[in-house]
C-alpha cells in the first residue's frame, strides 16, 4: 500500500463535494496525474489530463476534459461556488512545481482557473493561477495564511 501516500482525498463540502487526485511516478522521473470530482447525486467526473503544466497555464482556464494534471493537497473555500486549490506537480527528475488554482462550479460547468491573482509588479494585470517552479533539490511548501476576495 505504499502508493497510498500519493493519493489525496479532499472533502470540499462534507457529504456533498469531494476531489480525489493521485500521482504515478514513472521510471523516467516524470509523474503522471489523474483525478475524480465527486458531486452528491451525480456520476463521478473524471479529470482528463491533456498536457503537463507550462507557463501558458497562468493565463488559461480548463475544464474536466482538458485538465493539466497535478496532485491537490489542500484547499480553501472562497465562496459557495469557488475553491482555492493547492497543488504539486513533479514535472521532471530535476524540477517541481507548486500551484494555487481556482475550482469553480457553476450552471455552465466546472472550470479550473480564474483571473483573481493580481501581478504585484504589473498592477491591473491578473493571472488565472499561481505557479512556482523550483529545483527538486529544494524544499518548498505553500500554505493558507489569509484569503480575502
Amino acid at each position: 500500500l505504499s502508493f497510498m501516500k500519493y493519493v489525496s482525498f479532499l472533502e470540499l463540502e462534507p457529504d456533498e463535494l469531494s476531489l480525489v487526485t493521485w500521482q504515478t511516478c514513472l521510471s523516467d522521473g516524470h509523474c503522471d496525474y489523474e483525478g475524480f470530482l465527486f458531486i452528491k447525486d451525480s456520476e463521478p467526473i473524471r479529470l482528463n489530463r491533456t498536457e503537463p503544466l507550462g507557463k501558458d497555464v497562468l493565463y488559461t482556464t480548463s475544464d474536466t476534459e482538458d485538465w493539466y494534471g497535478c496532485w491537490y493537497y489542500a484547499f480553501k473555500k472562497l465562496s459557495d461556488s469557488q475553491y482555492l486549490l493547492f497543488g504539486y506537480d513533479g514535472s521532471s527528475i530535476y524540477d517541481n512545481q507548486m500551484l494555487v488554482d481556482v475550482l469553480t462550479l457553476s450552471p455552465e460547468g466546472i472550470s479550473f482557473g480564474d483571473d483573481i491573482f493580481e501581478d504585484k509588479e504589473t498592477p491591473g494585470t491578473f493571472t488565472n493561477r499561481l505557479l512556482l517552479s523550483y529545483s527538486s533539490d529544494a524544499s518548498v511548501s505553500l500554505t493558507i495564511v489569509k484569503v480575502s476576495v
